[in-house]
């Protein structure tokens, strides 16, 4: 089978509110009242946290891909590049390039992962299958572990002050008041090219909210980020605001809906995508 659920990068289509979900949602079979499998969003991170977690038996691996390749859409774009290309609502030949040889690239998985499925792949070919995944994995460490390094870099600068400052923070104007710091760790990670030209983050408001609070918990030492969380925090890039994210784990939705953000929340247990 070929890949079908690829999206075309024309522009961003405001209108089409779309449901983008974490890896977790990978891991076990949808529910059956999800109709509309074209409505489901795989970002990019979680491809390649899913390739990274799987088993290593062939089983496993390919299960895992077929069920995220058959009902979902998947956007086969950094999260960096999808926010150049988000934000600006336009695209550039590097990124149109990077986009066309990723497609080409999970078809040609695809199509090795169902001759596996059949038997009919050697042990040396699906060898170096594994291999490129661990490649791919591995380049994906070496992003998360950049912007980990780049947060403890953030927190030996302001960690001091924001102890000094805890009272205020942790009242609901001191949130509004860290914004700025937020927006520029952002974009300094994101778009370095556009700090002066980007003013307006409402595109990414579920991010925005909930980095903003993450942020400020790490500086006051309450919590320890890991490479899982830059993950999960990389996924919500891709929620617009009428956009809707799907996760199972109980630490992302207790913080969404401690920053007021729960209006992006989606249960599948309550509501129907027909």
């Amino acid at each position: 089978m070929s890949i079908n659920h690829i999206i075309e990068y024309e522009y961003v289509d405001v209108s089409q509110s779309s449901i983008v979900c974490d890896t977790n949602i990978w891991y076990t079979k949808l529910p059956e009242k999800i109709k509309n499998k074209d409505s489901l969003i795989t970002p990019w991170p979680v491809v390649f946290e899913l390739f990274k977690a799987s088993e290593r038996s062939p089983k496993k691996i390919i299960s895992n891909w077929e069920r995220l390749r058959d009902n979902s859409v998947i956007i086969p774009c950094f999260p960096e590049d999808y926010f150049r290309f988000y934000i600006d609502n336009t695209l550039n030949e590097t990124l149109v390039r990077f986009v066309e040889n990723q497609k080409i690239s999970l078809d040609g998985y695809n199509s090795l992962m169902m001759r596996k499925k059949s038997e009919e792949l050697e042990d040396e070919h699906w060898s170096r299958v594994l291999s490129q995944m661990d490649l791919i994995s591995s380049n994906y460490d070496k992003r998360c572990n950049t912007w980990l390094n780049n947060l403890h870099s953030y927190k030996k600068k302001l960690g001091s002050e924001a102890k000094e400052n805890a009272h205020l923070l942790e009242q609901p104007s001191g949130f509004h008041d860290f914004f700025p710091a937020t927006k520029y760790f952002i974009l300094r990670d994101l778009a370095a090219d556009q700090l002066e030209r980007v003013r307006d983050l409402s595109k990414i408001e579920l991010l925005l909210y909930v980095f903003n609070q993450y942020l400020i918990d790490f500086l006051l030492g309450k919590i320890t980020p890991v490479k899982a969380d830059i993950i999960d925090i990389y996924n919500m890039i891709y929620v617009r605001p009428i956009d809707r994210y799907w996760t199972l784990e109980t630490k992302w939705i207790k913080l969404i809906k401690r920053v007021g953000m729960e209006k992006y929340l989606f249960n599948a247990s309550e509501e129907n995508i027909d």
